[in-house]
């Protein structure tokens, strides 16, 4: 057997290392976690392709809805709000992500054009991302 070392952790990463490590030693639960955060082994290719395809078309959405309202086609921003909606809803379902403050502020931006409205789109849509993002790599969404 190799040489032990003592490494501290707080009360709470004990406590969810207990949780989470069932069966096996500690040791072998550092492990494996060490292994799964240095080579991505366990995180699903297919779920990072769709979680990027989601990404994308909330921004695509995003960005035509900003450039009909900058070119004054008030048809055309009617019809791409919905799409915001529609998309947003879809995120919703599939990563449980809250998405309703992107349609509430591009529906802002929709009325007033206003450029803060506009940066608080894209504060809120890349919020949106990063979340989804985490919601598949196991991590703890809070917002």
């Amino acid at each position: 057997m190799g040489k032990w070392k003592m490494i501290r952790v707080s009360e709470e990463v004990y406590n969810e290392l207990s949780n989470i490590k069932g069966d096996k030693s500690f040791n072998d639960i550092i492990k494996e976690l060490i292994s799964i955060s240095s080579t991505k082994e366990g995180l699903d290719p297919v779920s990072f392709d769709k979680a990027a395809w989601y990404s994308f078309k909330l921004v695509t959405t995003v960005t035509f809805l900003k450039a009909f309202v900058q070119n004054g086609l008030k048809d055309k921003v009617k019809e791409q709000l919905e799409m915001v909606k529609y998309v947003t809803n879809q995120i919703k379902e599939r990563y449980g992500v809250e998405t309703k403050e992107v349609y509430e502020i591009a529906k802002q931006y929709a009325n007033d054009g206003d450029k803060e409205s506009m940066i608080l789109l894209n504060e809120i849509t890349k919020a949106v991302i990063k979340y989804i993002f985490m919601k598949i790599a196991g991590l703890k969404v809070s917002a």
